[in-house]
């Protein structure tokens, strides 16, 4: 059976312009079976031409009818299948159809039903991979959002490690500062011990004094009655000028009669001091360091004694020099003015004392009883006695009527380095390097009371313008207040390792200025730590003097300097 030519033009349902138009691209460029847009473009661009008359086939080895069939079976239309096989044989059977002029299917067909395979194929890879695409960018997504998690936790992790670092550091310097405080105590701790050892011991010895103590209560019991009697004569002397005694030359020297004590003392609650002076003045005063200083009872004149073995008068507060005193062989410990502001004493370590009239301008007299050097001299407020203390252990009072040794005070065991009239009355009070502090009655050359706890030599004494408490430094540096009446302990301040040389209160009794060797002054306020330090002295400080009006605080150290504060 002959196929017409326009059954040759659709026998495969494929205009021939398309075919041809194929098979032109084809033989131009390679078809990119990977690029899924570019198939679906040409696959668009399919045209028909209904003018083109001829069709230029391809042979390739499959015939067309071989086609038809597959093509039939491959989509399952079985029964088309059978009419066509039917109806193709017959027609070969009456020799219509010549199978030499069956023509094969195109090439373009094949390569068409491969490219929709690949391109079904490549669909299904491309689903596949926007699948995975997708999961891989939600991964990717989730990834991202953990990574940026990840950065904000690296950054507070370094946050946290700086902070950590600076933590550690504040910790090294707080264990290096309680390792420090640590060490210290321990030190304090084992100084502790020792002093407790100490202190052990002079409880017992505390309690043989007050064994002691308890029997001469017991005799002074026993001798109250013939006490009451020697009152009564001490009244009747008292009554009298002069009371005479005879010496061994046949000599009657004339003795003062002891003052009483005053009805009304002079009004001491003035306004406390100011606690926060500075320098107002300092003088280079002498060649050496300077040991004692003093004001004029009625002038503003300022007093000055020296290790140079001189004294001198000062302008109060200029500083103008106003006298200059020499006749000591040796260093001078302290200078001290007469109530009436015209005679001064002065005395050693030549082991005298002097008495100047600066009136005159000269010296007047001369004692020579002590045999080792006087540390102090003081003036009764009546200015009619004077007593000193002695590295020889005792304290004397002399009369300055006659200038002679009136009474020996002997209690203390060692230097005596401290002697202070208690304000208005006859009563002192002295400090000793044997580690106590011991209250005089003047008249009757009788300790009326010792004070035990210092475990070093004392080195200044004082009681305030009210007599109530005393206030005492030794040479560990520790300062004591002591309740007078009491006759005990109030209050021990550390304030410094190095020795507390001198002290003085101020007329309200409120402050209490102590000079040390470190070369500062503290002060301190009350019966309290001190609360107040005074920084002038380039050398240790050695004596100190508030001025009547309590406006200054007059001070002389080693520096060979005397300074004003206020």
């Amino acid at each position: 059976m002959e196929v017409s030519e326009e059954e040759s033009r659709t026998v495969s349902g494929i205009p021939q312009e398309d075919i041809d138009e194929l098979n032109k691209e084809d033989e131009e460029e390679d078809i990119d079976l990977d690029n899924l847009a570019s198939l679906q473009v040409e696959k668009k661009q399919t045209v028909y031409d209904g003018d083109q008359q001829t069709y230029n086939f391809q042979e390739d080895n499959e015939r067309i009818d071989v086609f038809i069939k597959n093509y039939l079976s491959n989509f399952g239309m079985e029964r088309t299948l059978r009419v066509f096989e039917q109806e193709f044989y017959e027609h070969l059977s009456k020799g219509e159809i010549d199978m030499t002029k069956i023509g094969s299917v195109p090439k373009v067909y094949i390569e068409s039903e491969e490219i929709q395979k690949k391109i079904g194929n490549l669909q299904k890879d491309l689903d596949s991979a926007k699948i995975y695409a997708e999961k891989a960018n939600s991964q990717f997504l989730r990834l991202n959002k953990g990574k940026e998690n990840e950065k904000i936790k690296h950054r507070r992790v370094q946050q946290e490690k700086q902070i950590l670092i600076k933590k550690i550091d504040d910790l090294k310097k707080v264990y290096e500062k309680d390792n420090k405080i640590y060490k210290d105590l321990l030190k304090k701790y084992s100084d502790v011990t020792v002093k407790t050892a100490i202190f052990d011991t002079h409880i017992v010895s505390m309690k043989q004094k007050l064994e002691n103590l308890e029997e001469q209560r017991l005799k002074l019991e026993k001798t109250l009655s013939e006490s009451k009697k020697q009152s009564a004569e001490l009244n009747e002397i008292k009554d009298k000028s002069l009371i005479k005694e005879e010496l061994k030359g046949n000599k009657i020297i004339q003795w003062t009669p002891f003052p009483p004590t005053p009805q009304e003392i002079p009004n001491y609650n003035v306004n406390p001091a100011n606690n926060r002076m500075n320098i107002f003045k300092s003088f280079p005063g002498h060649l050496r360091g300077v040991t004692s200083i003093d004001f004029h009872p009625k002038k503003a004149i300022i007093a000055t004694a020296s290790d140079d073995k001189t004294w001198k008068l000062w302008k109060f507060p200029t500083g103008e020099l106003l006298m200059h005193g020499e006749g000591h062989k040796d260093w001078l410990s302290c200078i001290s003015f007469h109530p009436d502001g015209i005679l001064l004493s002065t005395c050693g370590g030549d082991a005298t004392i002097k008495i100047w009239n600066i009136i005159e301008e000269k010296c007047i007299h001369t004692i020579i009883d002590h045999a080792e050097p006087v540390w102090k001299t003081k003036f009764h407020w009546s200015g009619d006695f004077m007593l000193t203390s002695c590295m020889d252990h005792t304290v004397r009072l002399y009369d300055l009527n006659n200038f002679k040794a009136r009474m020996s005070y002997r209690a203390h065991v060692d230097s005596v380095n401290s002697i202070n009239w208690i304000y208005y009355s006859n009563n002192f009070v002295t400090g000793s390097a044997d580690k106590t502090c011991s209250m005089w009655d003047m008249r009757t050359n009788i300790c009326t009371s010792t004070f035990y706890g210092h475990n070093n030599a004392v080195n200044a004494a004082m009681v305030d313008n009210s007599g109530t408490y005393l206030a005492s430094c030794d040479a560990d540096g520790i300062v004591k207040f002591w309740d007078v009446r009491m006759v005990r302990e109030i209050a021990t301040f550390d304030e410094c390792k190095q020795s507390a040389n001198c002290l003085c209160f101020d007329k309200s009794g409120n402050l209490l200025a102590v000079g040390y060797d470190d070369s500062n002054i503290r002060i301190f306020s009350g019966i309290k730590k001190s609360d107040a330090m005074y920084k002038g002295h380039e050398d240790a400080v050695l004596d100190l003097l508030y001025d009547p009006n309590n406006a200054s605080l007059l001070s002389c150290g080693a520096d060979r300097t005397f300074k004003i504060w206020q």
